[in-house]
């Protein structure tokens, strides 16, 4: 190889090292790739809603869909009656996918979609987002560390866009709401009544509990029962339902359980409902909204007895 060769072909190698320094990551995502564009042509401020749709799992049964909107200052969910959501988290996702960069397309031909996830059938995730009238959807798909491969609905092209990945993009509702749905702290009565008749819990001074349906001195399992008022006092929202008390609820005079807790400076009650799979819906007398909270958060409260707080004797070894 001549000398002219042999100089060429390092400032080639020296080219392509840079190009794949500068491209790779390893500097600021936030910085601005020579040659890149933006993913989304829209500011953050001009988004005014946001669609996420997973595929379906044999476990859902049909594809998950997330849909929230701007409302003035602030966010909610329309399929459930306005339920607010958490407007700093939909903000996070909105500024990543507005500030994402793509450079020159990765694939250009519809037979490379699926093997990206990025086709019509076989997706990681699909996001519509709205900026008033002009809607823009994109097909996702997972990529190595902060990107993703993503392809815009009607093309062909393919981008490994920078600085958002796939998994970042929940498709969880409970990611864009608050999740506590029901909360006191430092409960001192709890009362619950299921199909197996009350049960009345009070906090004596020394920290343990008295329940009213056992006979005095009656040895209690603390852990059992630092266990269910636990489960008590705090609901974890799963999904919003909506402000519509609908008969199929079961809450009301039907419901499994109704629950009032007293604190020193508050008092919450509530209804559980019917079963809907692995979920239950729950209403709080004090809010104006139903929602659902996963089954085993309320299993103890529908199935406790007196008698289930009792402490058992350990016979001793022989």
């Amino acid at each position: 190889m001549s000398r002219t060769n042999q100089i060429l072909v390092g400032l080639l190698v020296a080219q392509l090292v840079l190009a794949a320094f500068t491209w790779s990551g390893t500097g600021h995502e936030s910085e601005t790739v020579a040659g890149s564009e933006s993913l989304l042509s829209v500011s953050t401020d001009d988004v005014t809603g946001l669609t996420i749709t997973a595929p379906a799992t044999e476990d859902e049964g049909a594809p998950q869909v997330i849909d929230v909107k701007r409302v003035g200052a602030d966010w909610v969910v329309p399929s459930a009656d306005g339920y607010p959501a958490d407007k700093k988290k939909i903000e996070d996702i909105v500024a990543k996918l507005v500030e994402a960069k793509v450079k020159d397309p990765i694939a250009s031909k519809r037979t490379n979609h699926n093997a990206l996830n990025v086709g019509d059938a076989v997706f990681t995730k699909k996001v519509t987002v709205r900026a008033g009238e002009k809607t823009m959807e994109l097909i996702i798909g997972s990529a190595k560390g902060s990107s993703m491969h993503v392809r815009r609905a009607g093309e062909d092209e393919v981008y490994l866009a920078r600085g958002v990945s796939a998994w970042k993009i929940s498709d969880r509702i409970e990611s864009y709401v608050a999740n506590e749905y029901i909360k006191i702290d430092d409960p001192t009565e709890v009362r619950v009544q299921n199909a197996f008749g009350p049960l009345d819990l009070q906090k004596q001074g020394d920290g343990t509990w008295l329940i009213a349906q056992l006979p005095p001195g009656t040895p209690v399992d603390d852990s059992r029962v630092r266990s269910f008022v636990s489960a008590a006092r705090n609901m974890r929202l799963a999904r919003p339902v909506g402000k519509t008390v609908k008969p199929e609820y079961g809450l009301g005079d039907a419901a499994r359980a109704r629950v009032v807790i007293k604190s020193e400076e508050s008092l919450v009650s509530y209804s559980v409902g019917a079963f809907d799979g692995d979920e239950v819906y729950v209403k709080d007398d004090a809010n104006d909204f139903v929602v659902k909270v996963r089954k085993y958060a309320v299993d103890s409260l529908i199935g406790q007895t007196p008698d289930k707080f009792i402490k058992q004797s350990v016979a001793p070894q022989q």
